[in-house]
Parts: C-alpha cells; sequence; structure tokens
C-alpha cells in the first residue's frame, strides 16, 4: 500500500492498513478511545494493547469498557494517521 493520499484509500486499503495493532503500530498511526457515554477521549496505548491482547488482535469493531473509573460505557477505536482528512472508527470488524 505505499500511498500517502489517505484520502483516496478505500475501505478494503483502511481495513488491510489497519488489520492489526502490530500493522497500525508498523505505520506509526495513532489510535484513540472515545467514550460512548462520558466523551472521554485518550490515545490508546497500542504497545501495551499488543502485550495484553498479541499483535495479531485487531481493534475492528472492539468494544472495550470505558477506563475512566465508574463509568460503564464502551469505547470506540478512531484511527487517525497523519494527513488524513479525518479520524477513521473502527467500528466495522475485518471480514
Amino acid at each position: 500500500m505505499g500511498r500517502k493520499n489517505y484520502s483516496a484509500y478505500t475501505d478494503d486499503d483502511w481495513r488491510s492498513a489497519s488489520s492489526s495493532v502490530r500493522q497500525i503500530l508498523s505505520n506509526g498511526w495513532p489510535v484513540y478511545a472515545d467514550c460512548d457515554l462520558c466523551d472521554l477521549r485518550i490515545r490508546a496505548d497500542l504497545e501495551s494493547l499488543a502485550r495484553r491482547t498479541g499483535p495479531q488482535a485487531s481493534l475492528r469493531g472492539a468494544k472495550p469498557r470505558c477506563w475512566r473509573v465508574d463509568c460503564p460505557g464502551r469505547v470506540t477505536f478512531y484511527l487517525d494517521p497523519p494527513g488524513a482528512t479525518t479520524a477513521m472508527a473502527m467500528t466495522a470488524k475485518d471480514r
């Protein structure tokens, strides 16, 4: 995939470029976790996630609990490559 024009990426391009935590780390792209309930937004620690879930784990479709104390909400992961016009919600599971 060596393209840098993220606006030309298709859904399949995004899926293949972010198929695993290892792939996202390799691309050097930040990922944010936004709580659907309390609006907490934090930068995901991908290295820690890779250690806990394995580097082949996918964030697509994952909805872990919010990290804020006493918040029962769930987070959505957003991929935010530098130069992209918008962050991409990682809500659809890989095919």
